[in-house]
């Protein structure tokens, strides 16, 4: 005799059956991972309903994490992930796994999917007497976010222009630029004391890499050997807006003196000093290679006499951010501003207390 509450029980665990196939086909057991609408367009999935036709079975099948877990070239991390105590945000279009970054399917970078599009790397450098983290990207993934930050924020944001995994121990303090209070017009200077980023311990065949995409990279050698490189107009501020303390922009340069160092061989056969070479430059591309200890003289200001003083046997590096504000004619004016703090000026990963410096993987690699 058959008994209508157990075939009532039966059809009711089929369905459910039907049901749990339908959400693993679905991919959702995952709840790390999701879909990549903003990298891939993929047909959507379409749950199983009632009326979807599936052999019948009693029980849910077996399932392993390997059937579950969804192809790592179509995931991406909705969160920050820990890796060796660190938390590291996710960067769209990225897979974050290992310390490494890798392309997905249908990225905005133009990178091969599964290729390694970054890396973390651990004490990469001294900034201020502190250790830092840094993440080291390809240069068409630093293009991209560059632009990103541009658009959303008004500011410009550089890479450390090193490879920080090949060239440990870097150091890098901010500093007052004390040296614009001897210049000609400087009574034109109506904004705070400008920074300057000074760089000591830079190891012997360290590379300089290009932080920045410049079509007027200008190349100027001194009489003591040392270089002059300074990536001119670097925004078209017609069409860019860019902001500084709530002042308009109308020109933003990158200037970068070094000592102690040699350039390729297809800048050194063009340049013929006293002239400056100018040409152009892409992210990522390098334009010399350290190949001696030979330093700056830095002028520093004495903190009990206010009197200056050269510091010539310590920083062989410095980085400027230079910003000009035209005046109401157009004009433009000597008025030269920098952002306020060093981790400012480089661009960065991750929310305002997360945040890790962008360093570069070389063009080249």
């Amino acid at each position: 005799m058959k008994n209508p509450e157990k075939e009532l029980n039966v059809k009711n665990q089929i369905k459910l059956a039907k049901v749990f196939k339908a959400v693993i086909s679905a991919g959702l057991v995952a709840p790390v991972f999701v879909s990549v609408s903003a990298c891939e367009k993929e047909k959507p999935v379409i749950e199983e309903t009632e009326t979807t036709k599936t052999p019948e079975t009693t029980a849910p099948p077996e399932t392993t994490a390997q059937e579950t877990a969804p192809p790592t070239t179509e995931v991406v991390q909705t969160g920050p992930v820990e890796y060796k105590g660190i938390m590291i945000n996710p960067i769209e279009c990225l897979r974050f796994e290992g310390g490494s970054f890798y392309f997905l399917k249908g990225n905005k970078y133009g990178g091969e999917v599964g290729k390694e599009a970054g890396r973390v790397i651990i004490d990469a450098f001294e900034l201020n007497g502190e250790m830092k983290i840094s993440i080291a990207l390809r240069p068409e993934v630093i293009e991209i976010l560059q632009q990103k930050h541009l658009e959303e924020n008004k500011e410009l944001r550089f890479p450390i222009p090193f490879d920080l995994e090949k060239n440990k121990g870097i150091k890098m303090v901010e500093s007052e630029d004390y040296s614009l209070r001897f210049y000609e017009g400087i009574e034109n200077l109506n904004w705070a004391t400008p920074k300057i980023i000074l760089i000591s311990n830079v190891p012997l065949s360290a590379k300089l890499l290009s932080p920045l995409n410049s079509d007027s990279f200008v190349i100027r050698k001194n009489n003591d050997g040392s270089f002059i490189f300074s990536f001119r107009g670097l925004i078209d501020t017609d069409v860019n807006e860019i902001n500084f303390e709530g002042k308009k922009i109308d020109y933003v340069g990158l200037s970068l003196n070094a000592n102690g160092i040699n350039l390729p061989e297809n800048f050194q056969e063009r340049l013929e000093p006293p002239m400056p070479l100018v040409t152009n430059i892409k992210i990522g591309m390098s334009f010399g290679e350290i190949i001696e200890k030979k330093f700056l003289e830095i002028i520093q200001i004495d903190s009990e006499t206010e009197n200056p003083n050269f510091n010539s046997e310590e920083f062989s590096i410095t980085l400027r951010l230079c910003m000009v504000q035209g005046n109401k004619d157009g004009d433009l004016r000597e008025a030269t501003g920098y952002l306020q703090t060093a981790l400012d000026n480089f661009l960065t990963v991750g929310t305002d207390k997360t945040k890790i410096p962008i360093s570069l993987i070389p063009a080249d690699d």
